[in-house]
C-alpha cells in the first residue's frame, strides 16, 4: 500500500497522522503544506527496510512531534521547513 504524490497536500483538516503498518511508500509531497498536522506516527513495525518517504513529504507542515520506526528510509528534504518540529523519536542505527 502507498500514499500517492500530493494525496493530502494543503489539507487543512488533518491534525494528527497515525499511518498503519502496511504502508510501503509515502510519495513526494503527500502531506506537504498540511498546516494543521502537529503529530506524526508511522507504525511500520512489521515490514521490510525498503519502506521510503519521498522528497518534501511533510514540507511546510506544522509538525511538532514525529515517531519513526526502525525500518524506514527518509529522502532528503522530507521535513523541509517544518520549523516547529521539536521532537523526533527514531531508533539508533
Amino acid at each position: 500500500m502507498e500514499i500517492g504524490e500530493y494525496a493530502f497536500q494543503n489539507s487543512a483538516s488533518l491534525s494528527s497522522l497515525k499511518l498503519p503498518n502496511n504502508i510501503k511508500t509515502i510519495n513526494k509531497d503527500a502531506f506537504s503544506n498540511c498546516k494543521s498536522v502537529v503529530n506524526l506516527t508511522i507504525g511500520l513495525t512489521n515490514i521490510s527496510s525498503n519502506t521510503v518517504t519521498g522528497p518534501m513529504t511533510y514540507s511546510n507542515a506544522n509538525l511538532e512531534y514525529v515517531s519513526l520506526p526502525n525500518c524506514i528510509a527518509i529522502s532528503g528534504s522530507t521535513f523541509q521547513n517544518c520549523t516547529k518540529l521539536s521532537y523526533v523519536s527514531a531508533p539508533l542505527v
